[in-house]
């Protein structure tokens, strides 16, 4: 009987393993597609000379990066089962896997690449691609503030970069820190054995 259950749970630990690589392997390709979607829309809109494309580029970024918090959000609680019930609690110890590795701790420079992207690269590339599209249109004449769609694209992008900031910053970075301890702490004491003996 104990042993079938040891097959179970090595079973169980060697699946949810593989899920939280897959998960970890995700969270690159995530970024890959905010990459190419962001470079293919900003490219568009050097191309057609519309500063109102540029905007566009949250479009991408927005719902990738809510993708990326729950991607790495079901990562924590597989973590957090594998190194609190299942290699503590059933093995004692003897598999140490996510305990030692923290796999998804690796998903931690992904994120920050996704956010130094939101908060500095977009911006500063956004009125790169301003300048580009407008220049030699004589636009800067006369100060870029007369120009409608120079203030609307601007004003966009600086609405829609802390609204990024707020859905996707924050979520992976400190928030999200925060959220990974609690949730560990939680499944660490629902693990402990109610009778002190493990």
């Amino acid at each position: 009987m104990v042993e079938h259950k040891t097959e179970v749970l090595l079973a169980e630990f060697h699946a949810l393993r593989n899920e939280l690589l897959n998960r970890s392997t995700a969270q690159g390709t995530l970024l890959g597609m905010v990459i190419l979607g962001t470079t293919a829309v900003l490219g568009w809109s050097v191309q057609s000379r519309n500063v109102l494309i540029l905007p566009l580029s949250y479009g991408v970024i927005i719902p990738l990066g809510i993708a990326l918090y729950h991607n790495r959000l079901g990562a924590y609680k597989i973590g957090a089962y594998i190194r609190y019930r299942l290699e503590e609690q059933f093995f004692g110890g003897l598999l140490r896997w996510e305990s030692s590795a923290h796999s998804f701790e690796v998903t931690r420079v992904v994120e920050y690449s996704l956010i130094f992207g939101v908060i500095v690269c977009l911006p500063l590339l956004t009125l790169g691609c301003i300048v580009i599209i407008t220049s030699g249109e004589g636009k800067w004449d006369g100060g870029f503030w007369r120009q409608p769609d120079i203030c609307i694209a601007l004003a966009l992008n600086i609405i829609l970069t802390a609204l990024c900031y707020v859905v996707v910053v924050r979520p992976l970075g400190e928030k999200g820190s925060a959220m990974k301890r609690r949730l560990y702490e939680a499944l660490k004491r629902a693990s402990e054995p109610k009778d002190g003996s493990r």
